[in-house]
């Protein structure tokens, strides 16, 4: 191991031999636990991507930088990194997305992949491990925890950068006149909406807004997580065809709510 001169310089004339010694043990340590939790790499980043570790100590992430279980990734705005994981998942975090590593094992027997996205959103190509054991993938969201049980999919936490998909649907679709009252939290596979009176329908994905009156159907192998504005939460199967006839929530009104599905 090179020690960098910084760190180096701490042995310096005048610190007792002792002092030095322990100083660069802790930091041989410090060393091997960090490859002993590696579970990956950055294959490449743009803007400003940092990962801060278990001991609280944040550090600047570029190509080739190591991944540690209890990391915590976080990329800035109009920034993105993707990594690539010990079992051959590849992961794509969107800008201003915040995410950790949890758990990650690829130990036959005891294959383990638990992620946690707590803000903005990921997109994955799964390796070896959910081959292994399809049921060892999961994402920890503040809505829902998604077990993966495919190859690609696809995670958003929407805030207030999705009102720009609202605004996007109601160009398309000119019977849009009210607010959206629920998004897409995830989506794995081909699902589509259709707005009532409307004789087309639109692709939708882990962000998308969705209305009253809206269709939605789900392709074979193919399941979805919606998130309404009331925080209920409904999962699509695959091949399932489901309407929202209309969903009522005010906060400061809660003997005026409801919902007909």
């Amino acid at each position: 191991m090179i020690i960098p001169a910084t760190e180096y310089s701490a042995c310096r004339p005048g610190l007792s031999a002792l002092a030095c010694a322990v100083f660069v043990i802790g930091l041989l340590l410090g060393t091997t636990s960090l490859h002993a939790n590696t579970v990956g790499k950055v294959l490449a980043s743009r803007g400003a991507v940092s990962a801060q570790g278990d001991n609280g100590v944040a550090r600047l992430v570029g190509r080739n930088t190591q991944v540690a279980t209890g990391d915590v990734i976080s990329t800035g705005k109009k920034s993105f990194a993707i990594l690539q994981f010990n079992d051959g998942t590849r992961m794509s975090l969107r800008p201003e997305t915040v995410f950790k590593v949890e758990q990650w094992s690829i130990e036959p027997q005891q294959e383990k992949a638990i992620t946690r996205l707590f803000k903005g959103g990921m997109r994955a190509i799964t390796g070896f491990i959910t081959k292994r054991n399809s049921r060892a993938f999961s994402v920890n969201t503040s809505v829902a925890t998604i077990g993966i049980r495919g190859t690609t999919f696809d995670a958003r936490l929407c805030e207030d950068d999705c009102g720009g998909d609202a605004a996007r649907v109601a160009t398309n679709n000119s019977n849009v006149t009210s607010k959206a009252i629920g998004r897409v939290a995830f989506v794995r596979g081909a699902a589509t909406a259709q707005l009532k009176n409307q004789d087309h329908s639109r692709t939708i994905e882990a962000g998308s807004p969705l209305y009253e009156g809206d269709l939605l159907k789900t392709g074979n192998k193919t399941f979805a997580v919606l998130v309404f504005n009331d925080r209920s939460r409904v999962t699509l199967r695959a091949d399932t065809i489901f309407r929202i006839d209309a969903l009522k929530y005010n906060s400061k009104d809660p003997q005026a709510d409801s919902a007909l599905f």
